[in-house]
């Protein structure tokens, strides 16, 4: 039986509320997915940490000062400096962009440092390297709620962001609804698809130093959320856009966009809000997770190209008041499970029975538009980054490919946006998840290091218990970790404001959840501000 099951009380979220959207992203960077609900109220948005399944809110340690209202979630690497920054719409009208970077440990509200002004009604961000120059801007999509319609993009001036809109991208448009990055005609130039609801579906042709024409235009007065992926494996992205008359299916292919709803079956839906493509199944094949208007879901299962209601067969036909949803793989499985805001209210809902193997992509130095693609004898399946956004919320950034029943691809190819190279993995096997760098980012590689002696392990090697001792020279925010060779964190021994000291904690060989690791090797990781230092630890059970 295929179904997704609602874990909402078992992982901890019972209770998460007055919330508006969602995003998937490993904001505390220990390689699992945590989750961030952005609310309209100041003070509401919540801060979930990912603890081996189970979520803790750990908003008051994560962010310093007030927590903003946050509305569009975009959780991005803006900066190549590895770690995540939370971007989004002010929850108070005419104001500007939010934008959390995360400084000595903890997020920061650094929206007046980099430039952003308000004087808008913002409802969603979304990042691109609009000018080919290396470094992400963002296009703020705007509403007609203050009487200034159009749309901005901030283009990134090294130490922040200033308004360079061009005219055309200003004008196009009175009431913005939502947008999304890819490369559709595949000349490694991102392309911007925008959801206007007052002038339909248009898409924008990137060029190497700026946004082009208006190349094409689509879809009805009422369209809302814009979903991207390859539903018929030629390479090409397709869009479907969602309507208060259904939805539209555009193939791409060389020659441009074509009408292709009725031959997928996707003619007749009910009126829709917002969808993502993902392959729920792990067949290979993208499918469609959609939010009906009245607050369902529908799932349109993608088989062999035309599309086929699977709704109640994966156990999602008693799902009421939905308003957005967000993908991810929240146990590491393979499988996308679904962040779904209900009526204000969050909730998990597990996959727990997706059929295929699947091999994970995760992109270091990531960029909209980066193309990646899988061949597996006669299967070929295209996925860019930032293709997992919908009009409020975000997904992991990382792509998985379904395999069906192959144990194996033949290769995986990544082309860098803006023409910054490729990448080729040969032979990538089932159930792994492999690491493409874009080359676009050092940072973590160039970060000052403590001192070697800010950590000692005593004894090295341990038996049964490791005994760590380790030196704050200031005060500072500090964080204590025990990770594998992977780079996976196993258990945090300690993290918060420190005061100077020696300190001095154990640990039992045990993870979050109290398991016991098996003999080996682990690594002691000590982060003091924006420096840390590694301890390599031999541990054996009793």
């Amino acid at each position: 039986m295929l179904a997704f099951c609602d874990i909402t009380p078992q992982a901890g979220l019972l209770g998460v509320s007055g919330v508006r959207s969602v995003a998937f992203c490993d904001y505390d960077g220990d390689g699992d997915l945590d989750l961030i609900a952005g609310s309209p109220e100041d003070g509401g948005t919540r801060f979930l940490e990912n603890r081996a399944g189970k979520f803790a809110d750990m908003t008051t340690q994560e962010v310093a000062g007030p927590v903003p209202g946050l509305l569009g979630l975009l959780a991005w690497d803006i900066d190549y400096d590895g770690k995540v920054e939370i971007i989004g719409a002010s929850s108070h009208l005419g104001s500007p962009i939010v934008f959390l970077k995360r400084n000595a440990g903890v997020f920061q509200d650094v929206s007046a440092e980099l430039g952003f002004v308000g004087g808008r009604s913002t409802r969603r961000v979304i990042a691109f390297d609009a000018n080919c120059d290396g470094r992400l801007d963002l296009l703020e999509i705007n509403t007609a709620l203050i009487g200034e319609p159009g749309n901005r993009l901030w283009v990134s001036a090294g130490a922040g962001f200033r308004d360079e809109t061009p005219s055309e991208l200003a004008s196009v448009s009175a009431d913005g609804f939502s947008g999304i990055t890819i490369d559709f005609n595949r000349d490694l130039y991102p392309d911007v698809i925008l959801s206007q609801k007052d002038a339909g579906l248009l898409v924008i042709k990137g060029r190497r130093e700026k946004l082009g024409e208006v190349f094409f235009r689509a879809g009805g007065s009422e369209t809302r959320g814009v979903a991207v992926g390859d539903y018929d494996g030629n390479g090409f992205y397709d869009i479907f856009a969602c309507s208060d008359e259904g939805g539209l299916l555009l193939a791409g292919g060389p020659e441009g966009f074509r009408d292709a709803t009725r031959e997928a079956g996707l003619s007749g839906l009910p009126p829709l809000r917002d969808g993502l493509f993902v392959d729920v199944d792990l067949d290979g094949w993208d499918d469609l997770l959609l939010v009906r208007m009245d607050g369902g879901l529908l799932l349109m299962a993608n088989e062999g190209g035309l599309f086929v209601d699977r709704t109640s067969a994966w156990g999602l036909d008693a799902v009421a008041g939905a308003r957005t949803l967000a993908t991810g793989d929240y146990d590491g499985d393979g499988d996308p499970d679904i962040a779904l805001i209900t009526d204000g209210s969050l909730r998990l809902l597990e996959n727990i029975n997706a059929r295929g193997n699947y091999i994970k992509v995760r992109i270091n130095g990531p960029a909209p538009g980066d193309r990646i693609t899988l061949y597996s004898g006669d299967l070929v399946r295209t996925a860019q980054a930032g293709a997992s956004l919908n009009s409020l919320s975000a997904g992991s950034a990382d792509i998985t490919f379904g395999l069906g029943e192959r144990n194996e691809a033949d290769s995986i190819v990544a082309f860098w946006s803006c023409g910054g190279g490729k990448a080729v993995l040969r032979k990538p096997k089932s159930g792994s998840t492999y690491l493409l760098s874009s080359g676009r980012t050092s940072a973590a590689e160039s970060e000052p290091e403590l001192s070697d002696t800010s950590v000692k392990l005593i004894p090295n090697p341990a038996f049964g218990t490791a005994g760590i001792l380790y030196i704050i020279e200031k005060p500072s925010w500090a964080e204590l970790r025990v990770v594998e060779p992977s780079g996976k964190t196993l258990k945090v021994l300690g993290r918060g404001q420190m005061e100077p000291g020696a300190y001095w904690v154990s640990w039992d060989g045990t993870d979050e959840t109290g398991a016991k690791m098996p003999k080996g090797i682990y690594f002691v990781n000590l982060t003091v501000g924006e420096k840390s230092c590694q301890k390599k630890l031999v541990w054996f059970p009793y």
